[in-house]
């Protein structure tokens, strides 16, 4: 199986790939080193490995042509054995992670896969198993790029592996499911995003005192203005109390992807304070970037 290791957690332009037995692999998984002092010394020290081939070499999502191993972490208080009887059945090897401790269990389980999964249907695979089966593991190990710690103490304790006999996991099926679902999902979003756009649009090239109108229309109307958010490519944020904020849209004056404004109600200002101070009501804000 095809994988990939990293001298350090920065050392993402220096990827080593390895074609490795199940056998070897195992082994790599088995040997801990000692790494001692805090997390920031660990990054800088402990190597790292990945079941992603990569097709460039740096570690980026869109440079991986296929996962060869599922990696779970569970983070949350279960014991290496009780995580590997979730995956009763299948070959697996497990150990605990370098803040594992008896009353704070930390544990990594990496199960072989049949067949490699294509990078761009990994995300929507492993969202798919977390979701469907119930899986309290951690959820941000979902990019297909992601990296592990190699086995390592120097904190928490004791540590130990746990090896597995068994078949082969095999997520061909789950993952075109998820793949026809996630891309499904992307179509409906896009439709939405268009629908908006024209409806924005429409707002814009009103005249005259349909021009107010529309004006006062994203000035007030929370959905207008959720609607312009979708339009250009923001992100709207939940804030505290329930609070929406769409941030990171594109700036007319500076050409940053920084400005914002509240969805309730007030203008669209840049980030960039000092160097473009761009400020504007919502619709001179949708005249300047969508108009005609």
């Amino acid at each position: 199986m095809l994988v990939t290791f990293y001298p350090h957690l920065t050392a993402t332009t220096a990827p080593v790939g390895r074609d490795l037995d199940w056998p070897t692999l195992v082994r790599a998984l088995s040997d801990f080193r000692f790494i001692a002092g805090d997390k920031d010394l660990r990054r800088r020290q402990c190597p790292l490995w990945s079941p992603a081939q990569l097709t460039a070499p740096r570690r980026l999502n869109r440079n991986v042509g296929a996962v060869s191993c599922l990696v779970l972490d569970y983070d949350d208080g279960l014991s290496l054995f009780d995580a590997a009887i979730r995956w009763e059945g299948y070959r697996m090897h497990g150990y605990t992670t370098w803040s594992h401790t008896t009353a704070g269990p930390r544990c990594r389980v990496v199960l072989p896969l049949a067949t490699p999964i294509p990078g761009r249907m990994w995300s929507g695979l492993y969202r798919d198993i977390l979701s469907r089966q119930g899986i309290d593991a951690d959820p941000q190990c979902i990019d297909p790029s992601r990296a592990f710690y190699l086995p390592a103490i120097g904190a928490g304790g004791p540590h130990s592996v746990h090896t597995v006999d068994g078949d082969l996991l095999d997520l061909t099926e789950a993952a075109t499911a998820a793949h026809k679902r996630e891309e499904a999902e992307k179509a409906r979003i896009e439709s939405r995003r268009r629908a908006n756009l024209d409806r924005v649009r429409r707002d814009v090239d009103n005249q005259g005192d349909a021009e107010k109108a529309a004006a006062k229309i994203l000035s007030l109307d929370p959905d207008a203005r959720l609607a312009l958010a979708e339009s250009v490519g923001a992100t709207v944020l939940q804030l505290g109390q329930g609070a929406l904020v769409a941030r990171r849209a594109p700036c007319p004056q500076c050409g940053a992807a920084d400005v914002w404004w509240a969805i309730k109600r007030g203008w669209a200002r840049c980030n960039h304070a000092n160097s473009c101070g761009y400020a504007a009501p919502l619709y001179d804000y949708a005249r300047e970037t969508i108009g005609g």
